[in-house]
């Protein structure tokens, strides 16, 4: 259930879902206080003050800040991690250029590898959290970068030109392999259901007083719940839409990873890393 929530797109469905519900729950909480409010019941609701909505809507808003800004955080430095990764295996390619022919293809095979695995398994597997069932070790290495690695430290180089671009080639490795160590940590950020409950919670408790407050009047009681439904259903909905970077209303692709590949064709001109510049998508 949760997968499927938070694995919908922002519009429309996951819009229509967080605003049906939120509707729903306004409803049923009317209905439930207008039947309640009769006899003592009712009286008992006159004398309750609406002084009691600041202080709710004052804890509606903390939590909402509080709630968010981890969330765009994790957002921004997953978009950061990703370019980070797509750059440093452009870099790979580029400096594989200056090694043998063999060496260059071997390179290139591995990077064609560890690129399609990552957008046909990892994905996936973050944007349903189950990236650790699909890490190759509890460091989380990936095999196609420690087979890179080791290619390159184990190599043997004909010149001292060489030797400077392996360097840079193992220094372009484990800046890929540092990034994608960091957008796995990210997807695996378990907290979304916690921060959409907490808002939840404290959003029908808004609409709860709000219906007693306005029991003797249901003209009142109608727009103030249609009010704050909305409200709710708004901060909500901008909330869990980012809850997963790698899934739901917002996504940060691997589309970047794969275009590194389509961009550098085999023995391309050599283009000095210094002057890529990547961006997120």
């Amino acid at each position: 259930m949760r997968d499927w929530f938070f694995g919908l797109s922002m519009f429309p469905a996951m819009t229509l879902v967080v605003f049906g519900l939120t509707y729903l729950v306004a409803a049923g909480i009317a209905l439930t206080v207008s039947r309640l409010a009769v006899g003592e019941r009712a009286r008992a609701f006159k004398t309750l003050s609406a002084l009691c909505l600041p202080p709710l809507g004052a804890t509606f808003a903390f939590l909402l800040i509080f709630g968010a800004a981890p969330v765009w955080t994790n957002f921004n430095d997953a978009k950061r991690a990703v370019a980070t990764e797509a750059s440093g295996l452009r870099d790979v390619l580029i400096l594989a250029r200056g090694m043998s022919g063999e060496t260059e293809t071997r390179l290139r095979t591995l990077v064609d590898a560890y690129v399609t695995r990552s957008a046909t398994r990892e994905w996936p597997a973050m944007a349903a959290n189950r990236i650790a069932r699909e890490t190759d070790n509890p460091c989380r290495c990936s095999g196609e970068l420690e087979a890179a690695l080791a290619d390159m430290r184990g190599l043997t180089l004909a010149d001292d030109r060489q030797r400077v671009d392996r360097q840079d080639i193992v220094k372009a490795l484990e800046t890929v392999r540092d990034a994608r160590r960091q957008r796995i940590e990210i997807s695996e950020d378990d907290t979304g259901t916690i921060r959409f409950t907490g808002i939840a919670g404290i959003g029908a408790c808004l609409m709860i007083w709000v219906a007693l407050v306005h029991a003797h009047e249901r003209r009142a009681q109608a727009i103030g719940m249609a009010v704050f439904g909305t409200v709710i259903a708004m901060a909500t909905l901008l909330i869990v839409s980012y809850s997963n970077p790698f899934s739901g209303g917002h996504v940060v692709s691997p589309r970047i990873l794969q275009e590194v590949l389509d961009g550098i064709p085999a023995h391309a001109a050599l283009t000095p890393p210094s002057m890529v510049i990547l961006a997120a998508d």
